[in-house]
């Protein structure tokens, strides 16, 4: 993408030391896969205050507005990583050492709601609680964090829950006050797009957190959205794209490139 008009200035951004670097990488990388899918891409095709990606090709054009969560904002993990170090400084070196003998591991498993004041009622728990050490954890969905010991020092240990002697498991779901935010941003930035270019099919927006998690929210919050808004792709480990009612299949495929996981060789 090197000779596309405008990506000198992507690639100053990438420089900026905040999120603004974060955010122009997902923005480079939805572009080049409408890129290398034989579509045209035009950065800003607006200016500044309009939607990030202008695609045109195959018969579809339309305007992209491209959203990542910023994960400092997320109040529930920096709870998740205090309750998490509590939980792991308090089981003690010989709850530790008898798991990893046994080839056993505990896992424990928490809701959203957590008081640090249970924390040593777990850990009493945490004896009785003695399950096979399989490669894949019980409790799967969730944001996972855990103990590894070192057995060799200078040996690499890979960070995967088979090595892990403790799991701690706590829900992961979408910050649904900042998902809200960022669609009406996203919405007042597009209709600026849509004055200057009535003739376009419609905009897209793609939202990089949590797909799984966040796609009944998308629906719930998609009138927030431009009436002609194609839809909202959904970038994660599992991506989705929710469709506006009367979405053509040919704009379907459209919009699916941008979720196509790249392949790598």
């Amino acid at each position: 993408m090197r000779d596309l008009a405008g990506i000198e200035d992507q690639i100053r951004r990438l420089n900026i030391p905040s999120h603004e670097a974060l955010d122009t990488d997902l923005v480079l990388r939805v572009a080049g896969r409408y890129h290398r899918s034989g579509f045209n891409i035009v950065f800003e095709a607006n200016g500044k205050g309009c939607s990030d990606l202008l695609i045109e090709g195959h018969g579809f054009r339309s305007y992209a507005e491209v959203k990542r969560e910023n994960l400092l904002d997320h109040k529930h993990q920096a709870s998740v990583k205090r309750a998490s170090l509590a939980f792991l400084a308090g089981a003690e070196p010989e709850i530790r050492s008898w798991l990893e003998d046994r080839e056993l591991r505990m896992e424990l498993k928490f809701s959203r709601s957590f008081s640090p004041s249970i924390v040593s009622t777990v850990i009493e728990e945490l004896r009785a609680r003695r399950i096979p050490r399989a490669p894949v954890p019980f409790f799967r969905k969730g944001m996972h964090t855990g103990h590894i010991i070192v057995k060799e020092p200078g040996t690499p240990v890979p960070v995967a829950p088979q090595n892990m002697p403790i799991l701690v498991v706590f829900d992961w779901l979408p910050n649904l006050k900042a998902l809200k935010k960022r669609l009406k941003k996203a919405s007042m930035l597009m209709r600026g797009d849509a004055s200057m270019d009535p003739g376009a099919q419609g905009f897209i927006v793609l939202e990089m957190s949590h797909g799984e998690l966040a796609k009944d929210a998308i629906v719930e919050h998609f009138s927030l959205l431009p009436t002609n808004c194609l839809g909202v792709v959904l970038l994660s480990d599992s991506s989705y794209l929710v469709p506006r009612s009367d979405l053509s299949a040919e704009s379907a495929k459209a919009l699916m490139v941008a979720g196509t996981p790249m392949i790598q060789t």
